[in-house]
């Protein structure tokens, strides 16, 4: 059996991954062939979150800061690590960053990209 290293966390602190707008393509590419309902509702609100962190110029610190999650865990959403969370906590992620535009957007984008992809 092959050992392998894990990384630390602090490796993940302020690095720039940046994933702006995904297509269906993509998004099966990240999450496989037949990809779950939850799967791809996770995946739509880590790009959302993503989104709106490159378009505010936000450092993962200030993330940090603004959400109370570490900037380890900021660095996995923009980079789609979709089983270290749950819907119900990048819900609320989202809501702690973008109070204006309320999660009904997101939820429409999802519902529309599973249905595509499911058809």
């Amino acid at each position: 059996m092959k050992k392998t290293k894990q990384l630390p966390d602090s490796y993940f602190e302020d690095q720039d991954f940046i994933v702006d707008e995904v297509d269906e393509e993509k998004i099966l590419g990240v999450l496989g062939k037949n990809p779950s309902a939850d799967q791809l509702l996770k995946f739509e609100l880590c790009t959302y979150i993503s989104n709106y962190i490159n378009s505010k110029g936000l450092s993962l610190s200030e993330v940090q800061e603004l959400t109370g999650i570490n900037t380890s865990d900021v660095s996995r959403i923009k980079n789609h690590h979709l089983d270290r969370f749950t819907i119900d906590k990048l819900i609320k992620i989202y809501a702690l960053l973008d109070t204006q535009s309320g999660i009904g957007k997101v939820l429409s984008s999802a519902g529309e990209k599973i249905s595509r992809i499911s058809a």
